[in-house]
């Protein structure tokens, strides 16, 4: 959570990548249309918290 805000969430210390995820700026990206780059993968955990609270927020 960054700054009181449970939808914003700091990237993990332990990989090259910094920034913040924010579950309400959810998009859907068509990887086929638009050109990406892979650049690291983060834990299992961290993940699974970004999706179990996104899962809430559709979840009613």
């Amino acid at each position: 959570m960054v700054n009181g805000v449970p939808l914003y969430h700091n990237l993990p210390d332990n990989i090259k990548t910094k920034g913040t995820v924010l579950l309400d700026q959810l998009v859907t990206l068509d990887y086929k249309a638009r050109s990406y780059n892979f650049i690291e993968k983060t834990s299992p955990d961290f993940l699974e918290k970004l999706l179990n609270i996104t899962r809430r927020i559709f979840t009613v």
